[in-house]
This record gives structure tokens, C-alpha cells and sequence, in this order.
């Protein structure tokens, strides 16, 4: 039975890819509202098979700047690659979105701490990094990232 279900992951993992490949292709394919970049996440978190845990989302508005906030699950020992997997989707998904978010943040909850980690980028910044590739990891990380416990 577990073969299916991994089956089914990978297909998943691929049909985003490629959505989000071809949208990259045609500049004139719509762009989604919230509610469809929230189903594309939730597709795309869902696949991953890496010990990260998928727990929501949610859009607000902070100084007059649009949010998209996501929290994880991670363990201790994967935390860097999560945090670089979930910025990396975050820009590339929300490149399409219909009313353009300004920041990111990502919460994530490790296995045997109490108290999360906030990670919070610009898009503009994860955008450069990420989708265009005019901006290192090094430079993202310096100039970009911000890290902190609640």
C-alpha cells in the first residue's frame, strides 16, 4: 500500500513543477488568487517526503504590506534545508499569485523545542534569489533573511 501513496507524492510533485514550469513559460497565463496559491502550497508541502510537516498558512496585512505566513513542522537536523525548501517554494509559487505579497514569514516548529523559529524575507529578496538567480545564498542570507524566537 505504501507503494501507491509514494506514487501518488511523486505524481503530485511533478504535476506542480510543471504547473508552475509552464505559468514561467507563458507570461500570459492568469495569475491565482489567494485561495489557489494557498492549494498549490498545500499540493506542493504535501509531496515532500523529508520529515517536514505541513501545519497552514495565512494572509494578513502588516504596515500596509501583504503576508503570506507559513508554518512547518521540521526536525532539528534538517532545519536549514526546510527553511531554504520553504522560501524557495513560497517565491516561486507566489510569483503567480493575483495581488502580490510583499514579505514571508516561516514559522517553524522543531520536534523538541517549545518555542518556534520566525524566519522572515522579502519577496523581492527571495524573488532575486530563488527565481531570477541575480542574488547567492551568501547575499540572501546576510542581507535578506531575518531570524528570531517568539
Amino acid at each position: 500500500m505504501g507503494f501507491y501513496k509514494k506514487d501518488f507524492l511523486i505524481q503530485m510533485r511533478c504535476w506542480t513543477i510543471a504547473t508552475i514550469t509552464i505559468a514561467s513559460i507563458y507570461s500570459d497565463i492568469p495569475k491565482y488568487a489567494d485561495e489557489q496559491i494557498i492549494t498549490l502550497l498545500k499540493q506542493h508541502f504535501n509531496t515532500m517526503d523529508k520529515g517536514l510537516t505541513y501545519l497552514g498558512q495565512s494572509i494578513y496585512e502588516d504596515n500596509n504590506q501583504r503576508v503570506l505566513q507559513l508554518e512547518i513542522g521540521s526536525l532539528e537536523k534538517k532545519i536549514n534545508e526546510h527553511l531554504i525548501y520553504s522560501f524557495n517554494a513560497l517565491a516561486k509559487i507566489s510569483t503567480y499569485a493575483r495581488n502580490p505579497y510583499k514579505k514571508f514569514v516561516v514559522i517553524i516548529h522543531l520536534d523538541k523545542f517549545e518555542i518556534p523559529i520566525i524566519a522572515i524575507s522579502k519577496f523581492t529578496c527571495c524573488k532575486a534569489f530563488f527565481v531570477d538567480n541575480t542574488m547567492t545564498e551568501k547575499q540572501w542570507r546576510d542581507e535578506c533573511l531575518l531570524l528570531k524566537a517568539l
